[in-house]
């Protein structure tokens, strides 16, 4: 199984060559796959490479944070970039129980940056717990204007023109069951600061979603439907500018 979260966010603090900043936000993420299997451990993490020999060249980070030479490296990849930038990473291992990866594609600060993370299983090691301790620290790190999990190849969606809630969709704001009777279940993210930001809806909770399976497409479809109905379901266009 293999799956993707998607975190759209600005940060006008957050510069095109600014890769450390990027890679401890980055760092909060890999924290929570250590606690849950331990062979992620971030020092094991590579940046990722054209080839399979490169790509397990440059270790991200040491015992203190990013490493200079992970650092120095990016540094001279992008050193005549002026308008985008991409910290990519992974996490080393060979055939381990969730093999992840991660990309920050960072942008000029009037545009939206991106986080992917990759997640892929053959052993049925990924779970909606799993995602929604991941989500966690993307929220508290990159404060996402939104986010969305789904499978690879899942491309469904009422509305064209919006996200859509595939397996999960968070959103910067309180959502209740009054609201999105439809959902599986809502759950609260907080911020930094450790209060309330926003809410993760979820189509399914107790089995994995799977985008062949007509029920699961179905969940999905209604929920959108009802957030678009109640307003709740932003709009691309509100989010990216087109300039």
């Amino acid at each position: 199984m293999s799956l993707q979260v998607n975190a759209i966010f600005r940060d006008p603090e957050l510069g095109i060559h600014d890769y450390a900043q990027a890679l401890r936000r980055m760092a909060k993420v890999i924290e929570v796959l250590e606690r849950r299997y331990p062979e992620h451990d971030r020092t094991k993490w590579r940046l990722k490479g054209d080839t399979e020999q490169m790509a397990q060249l440059f270790p991200v980070f040491d015992a203190h944070g990013p490493s200079r030479v992970g650092l120095a490296v990016l540094e001279q990849e992008f050193r005549n970039e002026d308008e985008r930038t991409f910290v990519s990473i992974w996490d080393g291992l060979q055939a381990p129980r969730v093999d992840v990866s991660m990309s920050c594609h960072i942008a000029p600060p009037e545009y939206t940056h991106t986080l992917y993370i990759d997640l892929d299983s053959r052993s049925g090691a990924i779970d909606a717990q799993l995602l929604l301790d991941v989500l966690r620290p993307v929220v508290e790190q990159f404060d996402p204007l939104w986010v969305k999990v789904f499978p690879f190849g899942y491309s469904e969606r009422v509305f064209p023109d919006k996200p859509g809630v595939a397996w999960m969709l968070y959103l910067p704001q309180e959502i209740t069951a009054q609201q999105v009777p439809e959902a599986a279940a809502l759950v609260p993210m907080a911020g930094r600061d450790g209060r309330r930001r926003g809410t993760v809806v979820l189509s399914v909770v107790d089995e994995v979603f799977d985008g062949q399976n007509p029920r699961h497409i179905e969940a999905a479809a209604n929920i959108d439907i009802r957030m678009v109905d109640q307003d709740l379901m932003p709009c691309y266009s509100d989010l990216w500018p087109t300039a």
